[in-house]
């Protein structure tokens, strides 16, 4: 591979906010061979990025791109957002716009970016922000060409690099590092290109090149990180406003995070006359670790706080006490406290709560953006908390899967796995009763019972809200053009308890289809399955569910009087090594129709080579759905 001195030298020699002073070493933009369009939303000319790592506290990172929008789908590309903080600056921004006909429209600099907080209209304490150029065309194809600098005061948080985005072509992608003696470290993914590696007076220079890179079409369903190829980037030593750490190995970057809290968990005498007030006489550590959690739900609210070191150190316990919120890391650590209070272990486990990207164990560093707690009882049975919700009970962290996290201690990190909740555990289970008159009005009396992952959905849903609000959402999950809800009992929705229960009673509106003669009754509309996959016999990634499930129907529906059954619906039996489904229909001597539904997905990703097999099941899932009992008036 050819390595070239230029953009170094670029970097290197100049300064202040020059208009677009790298040049491209393309500009006939009107001219792409036809190869980089197919299955293409943008064509990128050149992405040139670099990054320049001074010492540990210090780093330039500059990026350079030219890039052609081929259609709507891609304007996002033409947004050039660049986020900052205390601890970066923007040093400039340039852009220009480039109609089709290669002609340039407009010229942007830095006095043209709007500033944006990136919490606007949230209630946080925070220095992040964002400068945003927004360069608009309505003529496609159109190109853009735009660079920005950042000084990086600290080198924990390094960007990664991705070379190519989905539905993208690439013609030239380079990543550039220079790295001054800090111990920088590289993990690639997806793509095994080797750099060129030259010495240089100002360190050690690494340079990857991607080119000539055709687009290929997304699949819909999938992680877009199992798609296309992206670089991590982390330090090896490193300093955040005066903290010296090293993450060249889980065990040191852990230490450092364990020390930079270590002297923030003492309690005021308040709170441990509270705490002894909830816990006395009390001698079971699952139920004082309950207490515990609840008391610090109930006082304490969720506020983010991102300013400077603030969004790795966690305020002091006594902070959260006084003023009853906290973030992530402040409430963890106001948890931790309390338990090490009443002498029960717990450690904080830093994860990465957003991202679908797992996380990559052999590569030590920054991939986190949340804390959790992790307890271990005496008898050895561990319970996880997710400090920062209000609703959720323990051992229930919201999303139903497990992911690899990093628990932190006096000793250093740890790799660990947050718990995983089965199929059967993320369960919807709903009864109901359902009287139907000759028009096809139909009053129902049911309940719906949630658990798992659907019950951490319905808890941020419910309780958060008014009850109004409670009862359009009950609305929504009922079809019929009106709705009448008679009453609604939402007392079995609390965060005290693995299952959340609804009780209900409504009436609807041409729940079934009636003609002069036959009433079209739909077996199951309260909860029919719509999902449905497009035919794709070359499928390369993996269906993603947000978590495997279990959900169990049964509907008895009292026939009405001067009907019979005309037409009954057909059972239906449905097993794969990935999922199941089972419908039943029966009739009783007291003419009550009844139906039953159980339907399972037992695995949260579904590979490749079963994409045609899964399509197919869920059709048949669809159909048997849908099917309808027709009454008929009798003779």
């Amino acid at each position: 591979m050819r390595y070239t001195l230029l953009p170094l030298m670029l970097l290197i020699c100049t300064c202040g906010s020059p208009p677009l002073v790298y040049q491209f070493t393309n500009t006939n933009y009107s001219n792409i061979h036809p190869k980089f369009l197919n299955n293409a939303h943008s064509v990128v000319h050149e992405n040139n990025t670099e990054l320049v790592i001074e010492d540990a506290s210090n780093a330039l990172y500059r990026k350079r791109v030219a890039i052609t929008i081929l259609d709507e789908e891609h304007d996002r590309e033409s947004v050039i957002a660049v986020p900052y903080d205390q601890l970066s600056k923007v040093n400039y921004m340039n852009a220009r716009l480039i109609d089709k006909r290669g002609e340039e429209v407009r010229r942007y600099s830095m006095k043209d970016a709007s500033d944006y907080s990136q919490f606007d209209g949230v209630s946080f304490f925070s220095d992040n922000r964002i400068k945003v150029i927004e360069v608009n065309s309505n003529s496609y194809p159109y190109t853009i060409e735009y660079e920005y600098e950042k000084k990086l005061y600290g080198t924990l948080n390094l960007p990664s690099w991705v070379p190519i985005g989905p539905d993208q072509s690439v013609i030239l992608s380079s990543f550039l590092i220079l790295d001054n003696g800090t111990g920088v470290r590289t993990h690639p993914v997806n793509f095994d290109i080797e750099p060129s590696i030259v010495e240089s007076s100002r360190g050690i220079v690494y340079n990857w090149s991607f080119s000539n890179q055709l687009a290929k079409e997304s699949e819909p369903y999938s992680a877009i990180t199992e798609n296309i190829p992206y670089m991590l980037v982390s330090p090896g030593q490193f300093v955040i406003e005066g903290s010296s750490g090293d993450a060249s190995t889980w065990e040191m970057f852990g230490k450092w995070y364990y020390d930079l809290g270590a002297n923030t968990r003492e309690l005021p005498k308040e709170a441990k006359l509270e705490i002894d007030a909830l816990v006395e006489g009390i001698q079971n550590q699952q139920e004082i670790v309950h207490i515990l959690f609840d008391y610090l739900q109930k006082k304490n609210r969720y506020v983010s706080i991102q300013l400077g070191i603030g969004g790795w150190k966690p305020f002091p316990a006594q902070y959260v006490f006084n003023n009853s919120y906290g973030d992530c890391k402040a409430l963890t650590n106001y948890m931790l406290a309390a338990l090490e209070y009443v002498g029960i272990t717990a450690n904080a486990v830093l994860i990465n709560a957003t991202s679908s990207r797992p996380l990559i164990e052999e590569f030590s560093g920054n991939q986190f953006n949340h804390v959790i707690l992790r307890v271990v009882l005496d008898n050895g049975e561990k319970i996880w908390l997710e400090c920062t919700s209000k609703y959720l009970p323990p051992n229930n962290l919201g999303d139903g899967y497990s992911k690899k996290a990093l628990l932190v201690s006096k000793d250093g990190g740890e790799i660990v796995s947050t718990p995983e909740f089965s199929y059967m555990d993320n369960a919807q289970i709903s009864t109901s009763e359902m009287i139907i008159d000759q028009d096809g009005k139909a009053i129902i009396e049911g309940s719906l019972t949630y658990s798992g992952a659907y019950q951490s959905r319905v808890l941020y849903r419910i309780l958060s809200v008014s009850e109004a609000s409670k009862l359009e959402w009950l609305e929504n999950q009922l079809e019929g053009d009106t709705k009448k809800i008679n009453s609604a009992n939402f007392d079995g929705v609390n965060s005290q308890s693995n299952q959340s229960e609804i009780v209900f009673n409504v009436k609807v509106g041409n729940y079934a289809n009636a003609s002069s003669k036959r009433l079209f009754i739909p077996v199951n509309k309260l909860n029919r399955w719509r999902f449905s996959l497009e035919f794709d016999e070359n499928r390369e990634l993996p269906i993603r569910f947000n978590f495997p499930f279990f959900e169990s129907d049964s509907i008895n529906i009292q026939i009405p009087e001067g009907f019979e059954i005309e037409s009954f619906p057909n059972s239906n039996k449905l097993s794969k090594d990935f999922a199941e489904y089972q419908s039943e229909f029966s009739l009783d001597e007291n003419q009550t129709f009844t139906f039953k539904r159980s339907f399972m997905v037992k695995e949260r990703e579904i590979g490749a080579e079963n994409y045609n097999q899964l399509r197919e099941f869920l059709n048949e899932v669809r159909k048997s759905d849908v099917q309808q009992l027709v009454l008929v008036k009798s003779e």
